[in-house]
């Protein structure tokens, strides 16, 4: 009877370690194989930022002339497209301080241009290949008064042609998203405050930690915002300036405390928790971080702040997959189809970039 209790237990394990328990839901494990995609030229791309539907890679570049490195994907390859928004001042450039919308809002990107607090003018660029190269389609709206937020983060969305929802707020009062109308520069504080983390904070340090590195994501009606800290994070809809229909997806608050100038903040300890997104129509791919800052003990030889699983949510909210990739990796995006996914990692023994394809199950 022993011997049996032990075989039964050992298979218990076994089905365990392939099938991980995720909160109270178990999710089934996919691994994934990719394959190393061939670059034509020097890399110049920061970060993978999107897929578009032509086919395109696009992320932040490290170019003066433009901001934006555009990548066309053939088979294997990635062939140098070009380059979008100049940085400057002038007709059809942006400042060196700039938020850009990191999905598409109805095919468009959202470029905002603020500085000090003051938001200076949006760009609404077509994401479609030939109509972004056509600069008479790009729409400017230029912000003609002063607007004092506090307006420190990439986190926006398109509601519309002339709204989008902002990671700002006036300065020390208690809401850290806003929604602005383009046309008549009003902007409304959405009804959001995330007092329940039980932090005894000013207003000003609150809205730094929930706005600094927050994220937002955009499917039809659905929003989804992630705190930049902890893992905290939740699907929503707006009525008027009201959320509503919330759905949790994480509930971990990021921990934090408050220096001694009684304003700025701090970590309670060496451990770093956040979450990396990318969204498509169909689900939400999510990468879950938890690392050491100080000791910085490398992810399986690579950098610590690498990993190798996805989790995957529908918008509902519901947990479907985990995908565990062969090799770590920093960014990640999807394709519109949920066919594929393309990830940013390095080359050990060099340090170099290096781009990789997978095929999703």
């Amino acid at each position: 009877m022993r011997k049996i209790f032990l075989c039964l237990l050992f298979c218990l394990c076994l089905f365990a370690c392939k099938n991980r328990v995720e909160g109270e839901v178990t999710v089934p494990e996919v691994y994934l194989d990719g394959k190393e995609l061939l670059v034509d030229s020097f890399y110049m791309g920061k970060y993978l930022m999107l897929l578009t539907g032509d086919g395109e890679l696009v992320m932040p570049s490290y170019l003066r002339d433009s901001v934006m490195y555009v990548g066309k994907l053939k088979g294997d390859s990635v062939i140098t497209a070009d380059g979008f928004l100049a940085c400057g001042m002038g007709p059809n450039e942006i400042s060196s301080s700039f938020s850009v919308s990191e999905c598409c809002s109805d095919s468009v990107f959202t470029f905002l241009d603020w500085n000090g607090g003051r938001l200076n003018f949006v760009y609404n660029i077509p994401v479609a290949e030939k109509k972004r190269k056509n600069k008479t389609l790009w729409k400017r709206y230029t912000f003609e008064r002063v607007v004092k937020y506090r307006c420190a983060v990439p986190a926006l969305v398109l509601l519309s042609d002339t709204t989008l929802l902002l990671g700002a707020g006036a300065y020390c009062e208690p809401y850290v998203l806003s929604v602005v109308n383009l046309n008549t520069q009003e902007i409304t504080p959405v009804d959001f405050w995330p007092d329940g983390d039980g932090v005894e904070c000013p207003n000003l340090t609150r809205q730094a930690v929930y706005m600094n590195n927050a994220r937002l994501y955009k499917n039809g009606n659905q929003i989804l915002y992630s705190c930049g800290m902890g893992h905290y994070a939740f699907i929503f809809e707006l009525d008027g300036s009201k959320m509503v229909h919330k759905k949790v997806l994480f509930d971990v608050y990021p921990e934090y405390k408050v220096n001694a100038d009684g304003m700025n903040y701090d970590y309670t300890s060496s451990w770093f928790s956040e979450l990396k997104f990318f969204t498509t129509q169909k689900f939400i791919y999510v990468m879950v971080l938890k690392y050491d800052r100080v000791k910085k003990k490398p992810y399986k030889e690579y950098p610590y702040y690498y990993n190798d699983e996805i989790l995957v949510f529908d918008w509902e909210g519901n947990k479907v997959k985990k995908y565990v990739l062969d090799i770590p990796f920093n960014f990640f995006v999807i394709d519109e189809k949920d066919e594929r996914m393309y990830t940013e990692t390095v080359v050990l023994n060099t340090g170099e970039d290096l781009l990789r394809s997978y095929r999703l199950e």
